[in-house]
């Protein structure tokens, strides 16, 4: 999997930030032992899922773009929190979390294979397609200098990936047990650990301004899991006070599994989250 423009982006921006950091004058404040920022993001949302029984060709199917086909909101409001706990001088522990939950339905004309079933005839779908984002990570700060902090490290996000269709008024064929009905269900749920690659720059800019620039990456392949990660961020925070602040920022994640097996399914999908956030900032 190869994101070369996404990538690109987020060395320019972890660039302007250190350079913008560079230029400032003086030497940061004692650290702070714990920063917590609350964060409202307005996303704009791309998905593409595929859900197959277990033994299915993936590469036979057409990935079903959710927005398009069943009317999922593009836009959506979210609310995330994360926060630093510095242990020590150099060394930092990230933790983090986020949700975002979708439904749309639409009346669909045409045949739909999602799962083991063929849904088919004219009637409605429900599409839900609901994640959840917790991280942990830890950092070293490999470089300190005047008002600028570069740092890398490791961490995990735990996805869950739950994304289902449910039809009323239409023929559903279950193509395990042939046995056919009108209308009917079927969810397709994943959690799987992801280990990621961090790479962050925090920098002072003016006396109450500071900006922080971050990078997390990773490609997975396994017999069971194949895909990749990325997510990227910049934000300029104002800190009016010793403790309370807040943010205005960007950013993206983008998830894209092109195999996923767990139970009896195997799925592909891809995921694309990006948006303008507002935060909350509290230091202590």
């Amino acid at each position: 999997m190869r994101h070369t423009s996404l990538s690109r982006l987020a060395f320019m921006l972890l660039g302007l930030s250190a350079s913008a950091a560079l230029r400032a004058q003086g030497v940061f404040e004692t650290p702070d032992k714990f920063q917590v920022n609350l964060t409202w993001q307005f996303t704009s949302i791309d998905t593409q899922a595929q859900l197959v029984h277990k033994g299915g060709n993936l590469d036979a199917g057409v990935g079903l773009n959710f927005e398009d086909t069943f009317d999922i909101p593009v836009q959506k409001q979210a609310w995330a929190v994360n926060g630093t706990w510095r242990m020590a001088n150099r060394h930092m522990l990230d933790v983090g979390y986020m949700t975002i939950n979708r439904t749309g339905d639409r009346a669909v004309n045409k045949t739909i294979e999602w799962g083991d079933l063929s849904i088919s005839g004219s009637g409605k779908i429900r599409a839900s397609f609901d994640t959840s984002f917790p991280y942990v990570g830890y950092r070293y700060g490999f470089y300190e200098g005047g008002d600028l902090e570069m740092s890398l490290g490791g961490g995990v996000s735990y996805l869950s990936i739950g994304m289902g269709l449910s039809a009323t008024g239409m023929t559903v064929y279950n193509n395990i047990t042939g046995v056919t009905t009108t209308g009917g269900e079927k969810k397709g749920e994943f959690s799987f650990p992801v280990p990621l690659f961090a790479f962050q720059v925090d920098g002072r800019i003016s006396k109450n301004w500071f900006m922080t620039g971050y990078y997390r990456t990773i490609y997975i392949s396994t017999s069971d899991l194949k895909g990749g990660m990325n997510m990227l961020g910049l934000t300029a925070n104002w800190y009016p006070s010793r403790h309370y602040g807040m943010g205005i920022g960007f950013e993206r994640t983008l998830i894209d599994i092109q195999r996923i097996t767990t139970g009896d399914y195997e799925a592909r999908f891809k995921y694309n989250i990006s948006g303008l956030t507002a935060s909350a900032l509290f230091r202590f």
